[in-house]
């Protein structure tokens, strides 16, 4: 089957980006997550970072409503995912996408925070059990 644009003989314009992204080539001025990182790094630029957060957030907070059954606990875990990215923005040689980080660093941080929950549950039944009526 031809796509939309094999017909007319010109390549689809989304498999493009899609291929300049693989290759780490800007489309049209769009920055890649390094460039904004770099910026970040050396302007403190809140609108880089602001659009690193519109690129991945939804993914960020996907994983931590993943390993999250509480969506306050997973919009925690999303905000602490970015709290690490602001600080550890100008130690890590960065790709020319965070994407695959921002998803170890999402996972690691929900599961965390998932074990926390559950060690906290655990204490407080112990002390229910425990406490006089």
């Amino acid at each position: 089957r031809q796509g939309p644009h094999m017909s007319t003989g010109r390549p689809d314009p989304a498999a493009v980006r899609q291929l300049m992204k693989l290759a780490g080539v800007s489309p049209g001025g769009e920055a890649t997550d390094r460039e904004l990182i770099e910026r970040f790094v050396q302007d403190r630029s809140e609108s880089a970072f602001a659009d690193l957060m519109a690129r991945h957030g939804p993914m960020v907070l996907a994983v931590c409503k993943r390993h999250l059954r509480d969506p306050h606990a997973a919009e925690d875990a999303f905000q602490a995912v970015f709290i690490v990215l602001a600080r550890r923005a100008g130690a890590v040689k960065w790709r020319e996408s965070i994407g695959g980080w921002l998803f170890e660093v999402a996972s690691r941080v929900a599961k965390k925070s998932a074990a926390q929950a559950a060690r906290r549950s655990v204490r407080e039944g112990a002390r229910a059990e425990h406490a006089p009526e």
